[in-house]
């Protein structure tokens, strides 16, 4: 079972991120009482996790793969490792739910005519699920950042005009290389940035309503050039 401090001292390293399961760990704690543990010089490492020291003792929470642990599917959830002075003390395992209407979305979006992938940072088996429920063909799990990046720069080079849609620090190289891109006003605040359109709430639909907008904007340009 879990205990107290390493639920103290998970959450006072995830406060320091927007990251929605560092976000899930911060709910974990305040939701049993327990209070942050007060962690000193806390870096976030894209792709990876958190760092910091408590009592003069290095911690990490992040990916199994960034903490040397070995791999393992398990229930093929998202899972965090809490590393203490190089030693793993306890491992974080989040029931990660899908937005209500991301199904939907998706099937629009597919009927349409556009190709939709996932790049994720997940696990794999936890990414495999996801696009399973989707009805997602194509996916990429453990990706990092700059994989991200190189992927959207590539179908780019091939002539595809990329719409990347995120919410994580991950996310921010991919996001600026997109022809355009959306985060979630619940993104990290790199990730608001570097996304061209921020949308609100937790609802999907936006995206379809953005590019509605976007396809009926240019058919009025269009439409102008011509009267002109």
């Amino acid at each position: 079972s879990l205990s107290s401090k390493d639920l103290a001292l998970a959450a006072g390293l995830a406060r320091s991120s927007r990251q929605p399961l560092s976000c899930a760990v911060c709910e974990a704690a305040k939701s049993r009482g327990i209070a942050p543990a007060a962690v000193d010089d806390v870096q976030e490492i894209p792709g990876c996790g958190l760092s910091g020291s408590f009592q003069s003792e290095p911690v990490r929470l992040g990916s199994r793969r960034w903490c040397g642990i070995e791999e393992n599917d398990g229930q093929g959830l998202p899972e965090f490792v809490l590393m203490r002075n190089s030693k793993a003390a306890s491992i974080f395992a989040f029931e990660d739910e899908l937005r209500g209407d991301a199904a939907a979305v998706i099937a629009k979006l597919k009927s349409d005519g556009l190709r939709v992938e996932i790049l994720s940072g997940d696990r794999e088996i936890a990414v495999r699920r996801a696009a399973a429920a989707l009805g997602i063909e194509r996916w990429q799990a453990g990706a990092t950042p700059q994989q991200k990046l190189a992927y959207v720069e590539s179908l780019k080079a091939a002539g595809r005009k990329v719409l990347m849609v995120g919410d994580g620090l991950n996310d921010a190289p991919a996001l600026a290389a997109g022809l355009t891109s959306m985060a979630p006003a619940s993104a990290t605040d790199i990730g608001r940035t570097a996304a061209d359109t921020i949308f609100m709430g937790e609802s999907l639909q936006l995206v379809l309503v953005a590019r509605d907008v976007a396809i009926a904007t240019q058919r009025l340009s269009l439409q102008n050039f011509v009267l002109a």
